[in-house]
């Protein structure tokens, strides 16, 4: 029983771990991808409901869209002067639109366009945008003949490839470091496009009966700067001025026109989206009509705003198309809270209560539905006009108000599982969890469960079970390893340790709370206002943003803290240490562009990683011992791509490795910190909280493999530098082995806990917005404990 199992052993359960993971995917995310709403009829086929009337479809209809414009832009920034003042006048309606979980460009596009609730699932295809197989209000454009051309990100021309003139042209939407020309090639088009004529029979040159308008540098300035920067307003003054350029150039045609502007989804304020917090879900909806039509019920504004659901707007835009709403739409028309005519609000509300009316089982809610379409059908004549001295106020705001509930119902259960696949994945990581459990217990050789196990386990294993707790799952980490750290500190001084047995846990405790102190102050908390946050000392002091730029030729913590790891008492050499960091120092002191630095850290790190498996392979050993390990070349990588504010972070997470290795506890205390590292950059459980701008580190055009690796190793990076400086400072083949059967069973009772909250809050109010990104990171970090445990077998180490 005290035989070293074989390496293969714990690969093998992480493998098994990883079956587990994509099962349990596709029965709670991918099947969800397959749902198909039951047909209900089709429009001709309803009855007691009018025909669309079609004398009110505007000739010229454009809709521009604003990459992550929250209602914050439009409702506190003055920069959107002409918009505010339009709709002050009520020359402009405007809506607060809610908007559903995932809070990214590609599946709100489709809700936009087909009215539909897309799966949480779509957020993976979010890279790789693919033709819709939804129904929507552009093809059925399509199919009606008419023209529709578009400018803007591409993820349009990816979904809808066959639908838009060939004119139209499509902008890279993932290189978020361009916030000024990936605008301009929208709007060099703008005055080409509306200067075109109606009546010219030939489409390619005549003007497009839809345009359609993306906009994405205001989401880029978000992801490279913040979501505070200077050059925001700024890029809200450009918006504004071109909705007033557009708006002026419709009116002078003389052809009746819809201008539509809106906002996909919104920023939070770090610049980032993909979560559910109000300034991400929470946008604007602006409406310019050629023509003003009596019978609003509301005057529209920012102070009070009318809110309805993104969904709705498929439905309007369908309506005032005068196409058929897409039949999986859920979404209520707006129409009677703009100003529409009342036969028109009407006919087309009654169109869409009836159509929700067939998407419920029968009982209290159908009935409902079914009473307001014969109420809003008794309201019209025989020529589906208003009857004279009706009161149709008040029938259609009750009717609106209905199917805004039954369509809240849908909204919640709109995704559908696999109950199958999921029980049989949560089965099967049971299983895998009692191996390692029992191994550790029950191994002499392994002394048991350490007493940072025993704390950790059960209180992360229950956190799961409260949707708050996921949601702050830093602070859940960041208390169990400063506790560990003082029980193991008490222990030392128990049992009356050495000097160094008492400096290693104390020391661990303050790098530990140091640390946590350079984003804590940034963080988002429930329970506190944003005028009670503490103030973030040290996070705005190492702010690159601070430093005089003419009088540094970079920040000052670009170039100590390179010099501050190869200063760091370490086994390997420090001259091949102070090899590996010199290009960072090079650019630090401006001798370097960040190009040429990252095509050589990188040369450096993937070159050492080739050595160490060639001598694996060979048998031989070609470098010297003492030169740096795999995992310290990826240091310099990892700096490369920092944000200047946390560049401090890296050695501080290496150094309290370092420490943490000569803790009697060392291997259950690096598993904790490990965990608690990953939230060091302030990031958490929300798609908003991954930094996107750092994959652009480096690089002048947007190289989609690159990117997409500098994302993920920039969000571990505190993980892999306490890991590398704990393997600097121990027998890496013993530590390996321990580390690695502690590891495996922390990572397998973690997928257990987070598989069963699933199955059991399936039905939760926050399952697609606290849960289900959960499931996300927890696949991230088990393909990341893989990666990293299969390269440490691979090199032998």
């Amino acid at each position: 029983t005290q035989c070293m199992p074989s390496p293969w052993l714990t690969p093998l359960v992480l493998f098994c771990l990883s079956l587990s993971v994509a099962l349990y995917g596709y029965g709670f995310l991918l099947a969800d991808l397959q749902r198909g709403t039951a047909r209900g009829k089709s429009g001709a086929e309803r009855k007691n409901v009018c025909p669309l009337p079609s004398s009110s479809i505007p000739r010229r209809s454009v809709l521009m869209v604003i990459d992550a414009w929250k209602w914050d832009f439009l409702a506190e920034f003055e920069q959107m002067e002409y918009m505010r003042s339009s709709i002050d006048s009520d020359a402009a309606s405007v809506l607060r639109a809610r908007v559903q979980t995932p809070t990214v460009t590609m599946p709100r596009i489709k809700a936009l366009t087909s009215g539909s609730v897309p799966s949480f699932a779509s957020v993976l295809l979010n890279f790789h945008s693919s033709a819709a197989v939804e129904e929507s209000w552009p093809r059925a454009l399509k199919e009606k003949g008419r023209t529709l051309v578009f400018y803007g990100d591409d993820t349009w021309l990816n979904l809808f490839p066959d639908v838009f003139l060939r004119r139209s042209e499509g902008v890279v939407s993932f290189y978020v470091t361009d916030y000024t020309q990936v605008d301009d090639n929208v709007t060099l088009h703008i005055d080409d496009e509306l200067s075109l004529k109606a009546e010219i029979k030939d489409q390619g040159s005549r003007a497009a009966d839809v345009l359609i308008l993306h906009y994405l540098g205001l989401d880029h300035i978000g992801h490279s700067l913040g979501g505070e920067s200077e050059e925001i307003p700024e890029k809200l003054r450009e918006m504004d001025g071109i909705v007033r350029r557009i708006h002026e150039r419709l009116i002078q045609s003389g052809d009746s026109f819809l201008f539509t502007i809106l906002g996909d989804h919104g920023m939070t304020k770090a610049g980032n989206h993909g979560g559910s917090s109000p300034d991400e879900t929470q946008v604007p909806v602006v409406v310019y009509r050629s023509e003003k039509k009596e019978g609003g019920i509301t005057r529209t504004n920012t102070s009070v705003p009318l809110s309805i659901e993104q969904l709705d707007v498929a439905s309007f835009l369908s309506h005032e198309l005068g196409v058929e709403v897409p039949e999986d739409a859920i979404g209520v028309t707006y129409h009677h809270r703009i100003g529409s005519l009342p036969s028109e609000s009407i006919i087309f509300l009654s169109r869409d209560v009836q159509r929700l009316s067939e998407k419920i089982p029968n009982g209290e809610e159908k009935d409902a539905l079914i009473s307001c379409v014969h109420s809003l059908s008794s309201l019209l004549g025989a020529d589906c006009r208003l009857r004279e001295g009706v009161q149709w106020r008040e029938t259609v705001e009750k009717c609106y108000e209905k199917a805004r509930e039954v369509q809240n119902s849908l909204i919640s259960r709109a995704s559908q599982f696999d109950g199958v696949s999921m029980v049989v994945a949560l089965g099967g990581t049971m299983t895998i969890v009692l191996f390692p459990l029992h191994s550790l217990i029950s191994s002499p050789s392994l002394g048991g469960l350490s007493p940072s196990t025993c704390l950790a386990l059960p209180i992360h294993l229950l956190s799961f079970f409260a949707s708050s707790l996921v949601e702050e799952e830093h602070d859940v980490w960041f208390f169990l390893l400063s506790s560990s750290l003082l029980i193991e500190l008490f222990r030392v001084m128990r049992k009356n340790g050495k000097r160094e047995e008492f400096f290693a846990p104390l020391s661990s405790l303050l790098l530990h709370r140091l640390a946590i102190s350079l984003t804590m102050g940034k963080r988002r908390r429930w329970n506190i206002g944003e005028d009670l946050f503490p103030s973030p000392i040290v996070a705005d002091l190492l702010d690159a943003k601070g430093w005089n730029i003419d009088l540094l030729p970079s920040s000052l913590w670009s170039l100590l803290v390179p010099l501050l790891f190869v200063l760091i008492p370490d086994r390997s050499s420090r001259s091949p240490r102070a090899f590996v960091f010199a290009p960072l120092v090079a650019r630090a002191l401006g001798y370097c562009n960040p190009q040429m630095t990252s095509c050589i850290v990188w040369a450096t790190f993937l070159g050492g990683m080739g050595v160490r498996v060639a001598e694996r392979m060979t048998e031989r050993q070609w470098l010297p011992p003492s030169l740096p390990s795999p995992l310290l070349l990826s240091l310099p990588l990892l700096l490369s791509i920092a944000r200047p504010h946390l560049l401090l972070l890296l050695p501080l997470s290496f150094l309290l490795g370092k420490q943490l290795a000569k803790c009697r506890d060392s291997i259950g205390l690096l598993s904790t910190a490990l965990s608690a590292a990953f939230f060091y950059t302030g990031g958490g459980n929300s798609l908003a909280t991954v930094d996107i701008a750092v994959g652009y580190a480096g690089l002048s055009e947007y190289q989609e493999w690159i990117v997409g690796t500098q994302i993920v190793l920039n969000s571990y990076a505190p993980c892999l530098s306490v890991l590398a400086g704990f393997m600097s400072d121990v027998d890496s083949s013993h530590s390996v082995h321990n580390l690695s059967r502690e590891w495996m069973m922390r990572r397998a009772v973690s997928l257990l806990g987070c598989q069963l909250s699933l199955l059991v809050f399936r039905s939760h109010l926050f399952v697609w917005s606290v849960f289900a990104p959960r499931f996300l990171f927890e696949a991230a970090h088990l393909t990341m404990t893989l990666l990293v445990m299969m390269g440490y077998w691979v090199m032998g180490r």
